[in-house]
């Protein structure tokens, strides 16, 4: 043999792409994340986003007289509260979608404020819950709505002005429970992809057990070739099954990917890898 190694690899390459089998079990991962990433970003379109005809339950506690059927919170369906750990729970139980505590008297404390006397504004509280798409929502609604209120009382009040991430009593009524569990959703995707990755494998063992079976690696063995230039080429011509295995993959995945990120909008395309 002129080549002991390149002969290895030219017949190992001849049978993994004459065998239809071997071809399948290449190309299927790439195909496979495709069509799993693509229904995943329809699924998760349709998870993330609200109906245009939802209406946000906001529960509210010491709701002033001045904004009562005010313009700036209108489009809301409003619970009254008493008790501040009632909202609360209502609001971390997924039964109102966000709680807006007022101070006592809101309408006296502001008329009274004087901006330039550095005293702390009446400060106004609204509670959300992370873990569910609608809370999300009406939270982002209500602080517009208190934002267009505020503009038009030369700041006379704050929002969530003791806001701290890392407190105990937080504004953010999820459980760690649900954080822990929106975590492990964002990651099964990434534990997916690495199992289909491993489509070469599904080759490698053909290539020795297989063609012991057959009997065809006794005859290579009786040949003036040296062991380790046949464990080479098999090595090799695995190597070269293996790229063309993870480009199958690569591809599928770079053409889901926008898709996954996007569901089935089409704002989202392949343009992000150049980000």
């Amino acid at each position: 043999m002129k080549n002991p190694i390149l002969t290895i690899m030219k017949k190992e390459l001849a049978r993994f792409f004459g065998d239809k089998k071997l071809i399948v079990s290449i190309l299927m991962p790439g195909i496979l994340i495709y069509v799993m990433y693509t229904f995943m970003g329809s699924a998760m379109s349709d998870m993330f986003t609200t109906e245009e005809t939802y209406i946000p339950q906001v529960a509210v506690m010491n709701l002033p007289a001045s904004l009562e059927g005010s313009d700036n919170m209108v489009g809301v369906i409003y619970t009254a509260f008493d008790n501040a750990e009632d909202l609360k729970n209502s609001v971390r139980e997924q039964i109102c979608d966000a709680g807006v505590v007022f101070p006592e008297n809101f309408d006296e404390a502001i008329a009274s404020y004087d901006v330039t006397s550095g005293t702390a504004a009446p400060n106004v509280e609204v509670y959300y819950n992370t873990s569910s798409t609608n809370s999300q929502t009406a939270y982002n609604l209500m602080i517009s709505l208190l934002d267009s209120y505020e503009s038009g009382l030369s700041n006379k009040f704050d929002i969530n002005a003791s806001y701290d991430p890392d407190s105990a009593d937080s504004y953010d009524m999820a459980e760690a429970t649900d954080l822990t569990a929106s975590i492990f959703s964002m990651m099964m995707p990434m534990l997916l992809i690495m199992f289909l990755f491993t489509g070469c494998m599904a080759v490698a063992p053909e290539s020795i057990a297989g063609e012991k079976e057959r009997g065809t690696l006794y005859t290579i063995l009786v040949t003036p070739l040296k062991r380790t230039h046949l464990a080479i080429g098999k090595i090799a011509a695995l190597a070269v099954v293996a790229l063309f295995s993870g480009a199958s993959s690569f591809i599928g995945t770079m053409l889901a990917l926008p898709k996954l990120m996007g569901g089935m909008d089409d704002s989202v395309s392949a343009a992000l890898y150049s980000m």
